[in-house]
């Protein structure tokens, strides 16, 4: 009989070979860790042929690409890992564009374990990442705009409520006296775009 500790050990050790065969994109083993029922409850992949797929994307969006495992934790049939993927942006990663620049993201994923394969996966990732991800785009956006290194880099983007407008306007106006008097500051300013009525602090 099976003990709770060598089944956590098992099912660990199913996770982390999965990690294996994603950092080296090997599309032809992911079967051994698996199952054929697999569905992962984040994005409807099904399959060993799912997994190969969503690691082939990262591979073609992300030269270098590392995942490691910075935690894992089993409990039951689940293990949760906590991993760190670095890499290169080199290729579109749904509605990312390259920025040909180092990329790092962090999250918690966690997997379901049934007889050594996987079964159920639910994927999360830091938002810090996602926004992370924005800035870097915002930041090429200017670049290429100005057929060079940008010279104003978006620091930061703010959603705010329609009756929140005018009190967000106030306080960045503040915010720009504040930062008038910092050495290196060159300009900023707000304002109402145009086009979409988006409050833009530069």
């Amino acid at each position: 009989m099976t003990t709770a500790t060598e089944q956590a050990v098992t099912n660990k050790a199913a996770v982390q070979r999965l990690y294996e065969l994603i950092n080296r994109n090997d599309s032809d083993n992911f079967a051994d860790v698996v199952a054929s029922d697999y569905i992962d409850r984040s994005n409807g992949r099904k399959g060993p042929e799912g997994m190969a797929a969503a690691a082939a994307n990262l591979h073609r969006a992300y030269a270098e690409l590392t995942i490691d495992l910075l935690d894992v934790i089993a409990e039951g049939e689940l293990v949760t890992v906590r991993w760190l993927e670095t890499g290169r942006h080199v290729g579109q990663f749904f509605d990312s564009k390259p920025t040909n620049r180092p990329f790092e993201a962090r999250g918690v994923n966690v997997y379901r374990v049934k007889e050594e394969r996987i079964v159920e996966s639910w994927l999360g990732i830091d938002p810090a990442t996602t926004r992370a991800q924005q800035i870097a785009q915002e930041t090429l956006e200017v670049e290429q705009a100005s057929n060079g290194p940008a010279q104003k880099v978006v620091i930061d983007r703010f959603v705010v409520p329609r009756g929140s407008r005018a009190s967000f306007v106030e306080t960045s106006g503040t915010v720009q006296n504040i930062l008038k008097g910092v050495p290196g500051f060159v300009e900023g300013f707000v304002y109402e775009s145009p086009q979409n009525g988006a409050i833009i602090s530069l």
